[in-house]
């Protein structure tokens, strides 16, 4: 192979990557916001919220399309926290599930 050709593609392949890490970069912040957000309508405060990469939870198949997809620990007006789950699409609002 043409050593040029080979450096064409790494370069190629490497611009891609930046591009998507920005991407990714925007759908978090972008993701963060819509569980914020969802949470506050719900009455809840974030304790904690960590994105899922393993597909596990109500939304694995979500997690296995490159969704955003949250662990999340939240707390009530009268502070009784729960656990569970945050789907945050791109673009539309977040899904809340709620561990029993």
């Amino acid at each position: 192979m043409n050593p040029l050709v080979a450096l064409a593609g790494v370069a190629a392949a490497g611009a891609v990557a930046v591009r998507s890490i920005r991407l990714d970069a925007r759908r978090r912040h972008e993701a963060s916001a819509a569980l914020e957000r969802a949470l506050a309508e719900a009455g809840y405060t974030s304790l904690g919220a960590d994105l899922s990469w393993l597909p596990v939870g109500p939304f694995a198949s979500e997690i296995l399309r490159h969704e955003a997809v949250f662990r999340v620990v939240a707390s009530d007006a009268q502070g009784v926290r729960r656990s569970g789950w945050a789907h945050c699409p791109e673009g539309k609002p977040a899904e809340l599930v709620w561990e029993a």
